[in-house]
């Protein structure tokens, strides 16, 4: 992927300032035959997976591994050991009453010395995003700031949850590896006449395949539109009229509509 940006890109950066110069010269590299559709494709897919809001890919706030302020090093070493995670948030008396992170890192340049302190003397200031922002804008973001995790609040200031560089990185890469195996998988029609479509099908080509016209506004997915619609996590189970379609929640993935059953759709 990055030879192939260079391949493109490294003579016209110049003249590369918005997502529209970089597509159109996709447009031209592609009739001139430097590179394929597939590739044309591959590059274009990076800002559909980036317009992803970054609150689908967070750990939901209940899945949040935090430790209050006054723990003992000890005891956080065992709970870093046991979770596997490299970075705790740090909290006074709620996960809301938010301190900081703490980096695995920090506790091993101490670690051994003759110093006793809490794991808050430690502690890092934390990175507050919006639910709302997009994946790529969040990893733009972390590049420039030089950070590594973030917590994402809602319109209230409330955490709803954490995201991590490791987070947006599988978002994309993870994305990207299966953008030409999708098309079969995101949409399966059952015995009875409905369908089963996965949440994270672009708007663009739902209304193709299900000759509807619903608009885009900050959302790009079905799975954004059912958001959008409710201002809301929904239920697993829960119908959702949107006409022309009745929408059936099948399966959420975390705060992800994973799969959607539709009805009244007529062929």
């Amino acid at each position: 992927m990055i030879n192939l940006f260079n391949k493109l890109f490294k003579k016209n950066r110049h003249i590369i300032k918005t997502e529209k110069d970089i597509k159109d010269i996709l447009t031209i590299s592609e009739k001139a035959g430097i590179i394929t559709a597939d590739e044309t494709e591959l590059i274009k897919s990076v800002f559909d997976v980036g317009d992803t809001p970054v609150f689908e890919v967070m750990t939901p706030r209940v899945d949040i591994i935090a430790v209050k302020y006054n723990i003992k090093i000890e005891t956080l070493i065992e709970v870093i050991i046991k979770n596997t995670h490299s970075k705790l948030p740090i909290y006074v008396k709620n996960i809301d009453d938010l301190l900081g992170v703490i980096y695995a890192t920090d506790i091993l340049k101490i670690w051994g010395t003759e110093r006793y302190i809490y794991a808050c003397d430690i502690v890092r200031q934390p990175y507050y995003i919006p639910r709302y922002k997009t994946v790529l804008s969040t990893l733009r973001e972390f590049q420039a700031n030089k950070i590594s995790i973030a917590f994402v609040v809602d319109e209230y200031g409330g955490i709803s949850g954490l995201v991590t560089l490791e987070d947006l990185i599988e978002e994309i890469v993870g994305e990207l590896k299966d953008e030409f195996d999708r098309e079969e998988l995101l949409y399966k029609k059952l015995k009875d006449g409905t369908y089963i479509v996965d949440g994270k099908i672009e708007l663009e080509d739902f209304n193709k395949i299900f000759k509807t016209e619903y608009i885009e506004e900050d959302y790009h997915t079905l799975g954004g539109l059912i958001y959008h619609k409710l201002e809301r996590i929904p239920q697993n189970g829960e119908v959702v009229n949107i006409p022309p379609i009745k929408f059936k929640i099948v399966k959420m993935q975390d705060q992800r509509i994973k799969y959607i059953q539709i009805f009244n759709y007529e062929e």
